[in-house]
């Protein structure tokens, strides 16, 4: 039945390795003017730097994905730790599981004081 449901996916905290903050911005700008020349579409995906530690296994990098509109982007800087997900074996597919509260509680440094 494996070939029906395919493989199990792991969950594991990942590390944001580079500000990609203005990255971010830059694509939304990007997509804005798309959008107002009347092109739709599916919603751009950005590639970011992370350093997945999955429990029990070899940590590794790998390019994380994100939609550009999960209202995220201000959570893109070095050392917040996000959660991702990817298939054994596709380390390079890394996709991003984590909401906005969890991302905030596990990094205190995103709020201010």
């Amino acid at each position: 039945m494996r070939f029906l449901f395919g493989r199990k996916r792991i969950r594991a905290l990942a590390e944001i390795l580079q500000d990609s903050r203005a990255m971010w911005l830059q694509e939304i700008d990007k997509d804005r003017e798309r959008i107002a020349r009347g092109r739709g579409g599916p919603e751009p995906i950005l590639e970011i730097p992370v350093f997945v530690q999955p429990e029990g296994e070899p940590p590794f990098e790998a390019m994380m994905k994100a939609g550009l509109y999960s209202g995220k982007g201000y959570f893109w800087q070095p050392g917040v730790k996000v959660l991702v997900e990817y298939k054994p074996g596709k380390e390079y597919e890394v996709k991003l599981v984590d909401d906005d509260l969890s991302i905030l509680n596990r990094n205190p440094q995103l709020v201010e004081k």
